[in-house]
């Protein structure tokens, strides 16, 4: 975690400032420490990340089905390095730049990327002079900084899209790509993210189309008859990933 985060940073639960308590420090990045809020609510920064879920069973099913998912692209068993669902993360970048953002570079804009995976997006966007906060609600956020690094240009936090760590207003640039209709209230988290974004900025927000077309056809297949039997969603996240 970067200094420079902690101005951006509130309790979930009731919107207050935090204050730091720093326990471990690698120059400026703030590996472990405690953050507190006036009201005594805790949150605790771990391996860099600061840890800012409401409560423990927040998400829990979409914790473990996504943290599987993301432990195996880091474990290169989904995607390589440099794609994203058989998308080349260049080309993805390009898209985002050109069709969301409608430029080709940040300019030290402060840009939020919720429900961000392993990084694929605010990774590469950090590069082209973005300054990035990526959040997650599952354990991806540490693959996410394994794989694309922590610089004074991005940062990762784990948090819910429904109850988002930050003060309303304060991003140039708020994306949601692939990550809002996967939360139990996709209008609720649109809302969330959006108040978190200031007047006449950017707001970029992808959902899964009605007609899916996958680069795989064979994954695309396999999708088609999961989302016709509805049933195999119930089974356990390592079963559906088999």
């Amino acid at each position: 975690m970067q200094p420079w985060l902690l101005e951006l940073l509130c309790c979930p639960v009731t919107g207050e400032s935090l204050s730091l308590e720093m326990k471990r420090a690698e120059g400026d990045t703030i590996l472990e420490g405690l953050l507190r809020s006036s009201s005594g609510r805790e949150y605790f920064i771990g391996d860099g990340i600061p840890r800012l879920l409401p409560s423990a069973q927040v998400g829990l099913r979409t914790r473990e089905s996504f943290g599987l998912q993301w432990q195996k692209k880091r474990e290169g068993k989904m995607d390589s390095s440099r794609t994203c669902y058989g998308y080349d993360l260049e080309a993805q970048t390009d898209w985002i730049c050109r069709e969301i953002l409608g430029e080709e570079s940040g300019g030290g804009k402060l840009l939020l990327d919720a429900g961000c995976g392993i990084g694929d997006k605010g990774g590469p966007l950090s590069e082209r002079g973005y300054r990035v906060v990526a959040f997650d609600l599952t354990d991806a956020v540490d693959g996410a900084r394994e794989r694309h690094g922590e610089s004074d240009n991005l940062c990762f936090v784990q948090a819910d899209a429904l109850h988002p760590p930050f003060k309303k207003n304060r991003f140039d640039v708020a994306l949601a790509i692939g990550s809002l209709h996967h939360t139990p209230d996709a209008h609720g988290g649109f809302r969330a993210i959006a108040s978190l974004a200031k007047e006449k900025s950017r707001l970029g927000v992808w959902l899964y189309p009605k007609d899916r077309r996958e680069v795989n056809p064979v994954l695309s297949k396999l999708y088609r008859i999961r989302d016709a039997l509805p049933g195999l969603q119930r089974l356990p996240p390592r079963a559906i990933y088999a």
